[in-house]
């Protein structure tokens, strides 16, 4: 419950997966929704407004029917004001019914290793991915183009650091900002010419501040290849988003592998690999 002293509004685990709550986020009926959600704590529109980023006014809109919900942005909001579970946010934002306790994804074969799924880059949590860089003891690679949103992130540096003391084998592998081929991928993603070697060398001198501290640890390579794909992995925890073409990575669908009896996570671990091979060691 919704408490006069401003706490969360605390919604029961059964809550998420009743069929009539998987039914509504599945349909995206949000007026259901929030309805389902006022009758399971008894939230006021004001309060449950102010936890999902909405005003009171724009509340009532959404459960009168009169405003229609469909930005991503505003379902983003809506599902980490409501501290909603990867089962119900699958439901949310892939149109699945089934109310499990995980993700709601095919399994096509028994060794699946898919524990989590976003139709975008953007709605993974903050803590989510910082969450994968805690936990490492072993490896902690991190691999994409940029992969700025991690470099800017003023907690990664001492996480960095302290994972560096626990031992791992810290690897930051990004697209080298001299490969000719970035002209393309802003052309791609409707940005001006320069903007992505702009961002992956204001990342490397993030990094570089990060090795500094890290030592010998934690080492920096570029490579000169079509991106393909952005890949951070903390032991056998992994978030993989498949570069898409006219996507900006924010935009693309993404998944979370934990490592299991499937081949999924070694297949992107030997991807990794083999590019940080064919990589060159970064001097600025």
């Amino acid at each position: 419950m919704w408490t006069d002293g401003g706490a969360a509004i605390a919604l029961a685990p059964d809550f998420w997966t009743t069929s009539q709550t998987i039914d509504a986020l599945a349909k995206r009926d949000i007026p259901q929704f929030f309805r389902l959600v006022q009758r399971e704590t008894g939230v006021t529109q004001t309060r449950l407004g102010v936890a999902v980023g909405l005003s009171q006014a724009q509340v009532s809109e959404v459960m009168s029917g009169s405003r229609r919900v469909s930005s991503v942005d505003v379902l983003a909001r809506i599902a980490e004001g409501l501290a909603m579970p990867v089962a119900a946010r699958s439901a949310l934002f892939m149109g699945s019914r089934v109310p499990v306790g995980g993700v709601a994804v095919a399994d096509h074969d028994t060794g699946s290793e898919v524990t989590a799924v976003y139709a975008a880059r953007g709605l993974v949590s903050r803590p989510s991915w910082n969450d994968v860089v805690i936990h490492a003891n072993r490896h902690l690679w991190l691999y994409g183009m940029a992969e700025l949103g991690y470099a800017l992130d003023d907690d990664v540096p001492d996480l960095v650091e302290r994972a560096a003391q626990r031992g791992c084998d810290i690897r930051v592998l990004l697209l080298d900002p001299e490969y000719s081929g970035a002209v393309d991928v802003d052309a791609d993603e409707g940005s001006p010419p320069g903007t992505l070697a702009t961002r992956t060398r204001a990342a490397l001198a993030r990094y570089r501040q990060m090795q500094d501290a890290a030592g010998p640890a934690m080492q920096i390579r570029v490579f000169s290849a079509p991106p393909t794909v952005s890949v951070v992995r903390g032991d056998d925890h992994m978030i993989v988003t498949p570069y898409l073409r006219f996507f900006v990575g924010g935009n693309s669908p993404t998944m979370e592998l934990r490592r299991a009896t499937g081949k999924m996570f070694d297949r992107y671990v030997k991807h990794v690999q083999r590019t940080w091979d064919d990589a060159k060691e970064w001097t600025p």
